[in-house]
């Protein structure tokens, strides 16, 4: 390829390149068995406010591209962002992945030629300044002393090309983050939303802040408690788990989730689905990142699991079909939901005996993949409950258990869902409270 191909392998629309797929797939339909070129054209919007109003504001534009290529069963996976040289790239590829180790799981990505869902993103869009000042609104109203937090914005392009399919779609999203103070004290909330979702960032805002409960403080004790753990804390456990869902995680014997295809794995009251097809989140997708068009995938039940998250290869490495969850070595869930129960969550807490309310937690570690035993720290607010009330708040102290033993030990479920995303602690997943038996509580220091 000369410098002319290169450059025809490009174009601009406004300030971000667009990358040209046609010609590009002309090119690795010469130079490799099989290919999938995803490309992004990004439009990414923050804005931070702290102490009432707006201080930040930034906007990121880029064009990327997700490659995958192979030979045999040699593989190579790369991003070519916008500004590199286009065909030092390729070439670089084509170099490399003689050089590149078998991989002895691949056999080929998805051949079968798909359908894509149709999605109209085209009058849809987030106003981040306008999310901002309804979050500082909402938790001003509520009586906080001073919020923090931060609202994104997202608009992207979405294409694929393989030796077999084509496809694009807009996704388009929003997400807003607020943590409220009341003297020492803290409350945080988060939603997220896709084209079809509504991001109330006022009540968000609201809601960070009434969740701030003035009770005497006190030093964790140590102990098997009942646990309601509220969306975020929730989702800060069960997306952090979604890998033991993974075939590849399965194949390479660091799933808890092994030879449970069948099996009664959580709580009869449990359901749990993988759903990128739900526009109301902000992680749905139309095709996973070998072309297979995307579906709602249910992974467990009434408590049994149901299947793996597949590409094509681990497909027919266990000798069944793809669920559309390629990352091609390895795949992934995009969107977790569990159904809600029957039980308001003023229910929930009103009917606690002796227990535990915990808001939010974050650096969640694994010690043993294996077997999901991890520990991860409770903020914002872990409230002891005796008799349905609220008498102290507790600091000091880890969640410590294993995710299989928390999935069998769910005994109640709030009507009440949400949908949660925070930073790299919750993934864009919707979940209800979750009330847990006998859950791990063990001093932090």
């Amino acid at each position: 390829m000369d410098g002319r191909a290169a450059h025809e392998a490009q174009k601009h629309e406004g300030e971000v390149i667009m990358f040209d797929l046609d010609r590009i797939s002309e090119i690795f339909d010469k130079k490799f068995d099989e290919y999938a070129i995803e490309m992004h054209v990004n439009r990414d919007e923050q804005v931070r406010f702290s102490n009432g109003s707006r201080d930040l504001h930034n906007i990121w534009q880029e064009s990327v591209l997700l490659v995958f290529v192979s030979r045999g069963k040699r593989t190579i996976m790369t991003t070519i962002k916008e500004g590199a040289d286009l065909e030092k790239s390729i070439e670089d590829l084509s170099r490399r992945i003689d050089q590149a180790p078998e991989n002895p799981l691949f056999s080929g990505i998805n051949d079968r030629k798909q359908t894509y869902r149709k999605i109209d993103a085209s009058s849809k869009g987030f106003d981040a300044d306008d999310l901002a000042d309804r979050a500082i609104e909402g938790s001003r109203d509520a009586g906080s002393d001073r919020m923090a937090g931060l609202v994104y914005a997202m608009r992207s392009r979405v294409e694929i090309a393989t030796g077999y399919n084509r496809g694009s779609y807009d996704s388009v999203g929003a997400e807003v983050v607020v943590r409220s103070f009341k003297g020492d004290r803290s409350g945080q909330e988060c939603g997220h939303s896709g084209i079809n979702g509504s991001l109330d960032a006022y009540a968000i805002g609201k809601r960070s802040a009434e969740n701030i409960v003035n009770v005497e403080k006190h030093e964790g004790r140590e102990g098997r408690y009942d646990v309601i753990l509220a969306p975020m804390a929730a989702g800060n456990i069960i997306t952090s788990g979604s890998y033991a869902f993974s075939a590849h995680t399965v194949i390479s014997g660091l799933s808890f989730l092994q030879d449970s295809v069948g099996r009664q794995v959580a709580s009869p009251i449990v359901n749990l689905y993988d759903d990128p097809t739900d526009t109301a989140g902000m992680a749905y997708r139309v095709f996973d990142e070998e072309g297979t068009a995307t579906s709602k995938i249910p992974l467990i039940d009434h408590g049994t699991l149901k299947t793996y998250l597949h590409s094509a290869s681990t497909a027919r490495y266990m000798n069944t079909q793809t669920t559309g969850n390629a990352g091609i070595i390895s795949p992934e869930s995009w969107q977790l939901e569990m159904d809600g129960g029957n039980t308001p969550i003023a229910e929930l807490i009103s009917d606690m005996r002796d227990g535990l309310f915990v808001r939010n937690s974050w650096y969640l570690r694994f010690q043993d993949y294996r077997n999901g035993i991890f520990s991860t720290v409770p903020r914002d607010g872990v409230y002891h409950v005796k008799n349905g009330e609220i008498v102290e708040s507790w600091e000091g102290v880890r969640i410590s258990d294993s995710i299989p033993d928390i999935l069998k030990k769910i005994s109640d479920l709030s009507r009440e869902t949400q949908y949660v995303k925070w930073w790299n602690e919750v993934m864009p997943s919707r979940l209800p409270y979750i009330k847990v038996n006998g859950l791990g509580i063990t001093k932090s220091h």
